[in-house]
């Protein structure tokens, strides 16, 4: 489960996310824009098949045909 892996990391970072983080004396703001994952982790996070798996393409907004040959 996806949540459950990551539980553990957003449990870690909610105190800096809620206070910010004191760098040199000034508090700076977090924000998370984003992960990188290699293809397996991605589909995990994701929860797909793989790279190549049906409606595993986030830029494609129909799913399309899946063709079992």
């Amino acid at each position: 489960d996806p949540h459950e892996y990551l539980s553990q990391f957003v449990d870690e970072l909610q105190p800096i996310f809620d206070n910010g983080l004191c760098l040199n004396g000034k508090t700076v703001g977090l924000v998370v824009a984003g992960f990188i994952c290699d293809a397996l982790a991605r589909a995990y996070l994701r929860q797909i098949k793989g790279h190549n798996g049906y409606s595993s393409c986030k830029k494609c907004k129909e799913p399309g045909i899946y063709w079992t040959d």
